[in-house]
């Protein structure tokens, strides 16, 4: 009976530091996709791609940005030039901003990002560390900062964290004018829209407008709020990873060994609630990246009438996460399982002392007194 105790304790302490070491791994993983120079190690949660526009009779919205990005390099290349002029080679397609050229791939994670630029030869890909990386808004700015910077020879990364805190200030700005709504405001939003050349307001209107800038507002927040928990989600499973084994030692090893349920209170957090805490910020993390992998995926067929002007697809770290979330999972029930063995050893180890102090008053002679 010992003996299948001792295999079957065994067995769960061996599960449990195994898990422990994948989850760490995994954790490692969703940390990837920072590094600028050297080995590009990136294991990304999904990937974007913008689509090659077929339909040469309709303009959309990435035609109209495109033809904006090669304006505004022709701007960068010509303020690099003190002296002498270019030679020609600097105007032609492969040195301008391509951040929404069909060629390009996006690779996102939780931290950061990776672009893969297959016609730039000198440089095909490159990774940057984004807090926010998550929202392919801040990603795309952060890539048109970094690649303005390359054509006026600034510090790429620097222009970078510019154009998203440029971008940042922007919808805060008009998300807080939209609500401190005034006369003058709606006068200047209606004088916007007539240069436009929509007197009517029939296809763009403020209402979109200020609909449109509410939802690249919310997104940043819903991000946000994922980098939140995943930070939250990766500091509990240290936490769990480092203290739960060192306490569940002490608990098989100590002579009294005090009940599961009636532990000090840094066994009861170690033991019990940061495990259970662990699998919430898991489930809670698996849940709102699927929510936005939906989100992005919908919004694609919401810009031209032609289909979609970029694709989402789903990555090797996307798939990790429900691994991660199994993992997380069978430490929550080693944890308890290991903790119920203690629990049951402290409970005969009670009834043995009790047996014995009982044994001990039957074996005491009495003697009569004269």
């Amino acid at each position: 009976m010992k003996r299948l105790r001792f295999t079957k304790v065994a067995a769960l302490w061996i599960l449990l530091v195994t898990s422990c070491g994948v989850l760490t791994v995994l954790h490692l993983f969703n940390m990837s996709c920072q590094t600028g120079t050297g080995t590009k190690f990136c294991i990304p949660q999904y990937s974007l791609r913008f689509k090659e526009i077929d339909s040469k009779e309709e303009i959309g919205i990435l035609q109209v940005i495109k033809d904006l990005m090669r304006l505004l390099s022709y701007v960068a290349i010509d303020f690099n030039f003190e002296k002498t002029t270019g030679t020609g080679k600097e105007y032609e397609d492969i040195n301008l901003a391509n951040t929404f050229h069909d060629r390009n791939t996006f690779e996102l994670n939780y931290f950061g990002f990776c672009k893969s630029q297959t016609m730039v030869t000198k440089l095909p890909k490159y990774c940057v560390t984004n807090r926010n990386g998550f929202n392919p808004i801040t990603t795309l700015a952060m890539d048109l900062g970094i690649q303005f910077g390359f054509l006026s020879s600034r510090n790429p990364v620097l222009m970078g964290k510019s154009f998203v805190l440029a971008y940042k200030s922007a919808i805060e700005s008009l998300e807080a004018s939209f609500h401190n709504k005034t006369a003058a405001t709606d006068s200047l939003l209606d004088g916007f829209i007539d240069t436009l050349g929509d007197k009517g307001g029939t296809a763009l209107q403020s209402k979109t407008i200020q609909s449109t800038v509410s939802w690249l507002s919310l997104s940043g927040k819903y991000c946000h709020v994922l980098n939140t928990f995943i930070t939250l989600e990766l500091i509990v499973s240290s936490a769990v990873i480092v203290f739960a084994p060192m306490h569940l030692t002490k608990f098989h090893n100590s002579e009294t060994q005090p009940a599961f349920s009636s532990g000090g209170i840094i066994t009861r957090v170690s033991l019990v609630f940061l495990p259970i805490l662990l699998l919430t910020f898991g489930i809670i993390t698996v849940v709102l990246s699927l929510i936005w992998f939906f989100i992005l995926n919908r919004l694609s067929d919401c810009f031209t009438s032609n289909g979609q002007i970029y694709s989402v697809r789903p990555e090797c770290g996307f798939y990790l996460a429900f691994l991660r979330l199994t993992i997380e999972t069978i430490i929550v029930w080693n944890i308890s399982s290991l903790g119920k063995y203690g629990s049951k050893d402290s409970e005969k180890h009670k009834s043995d002392e009790v047996n014995d102090e009982n044994t001990i008053k039957l074996e005491i002679p009495t003697y009569d007194t004269v």
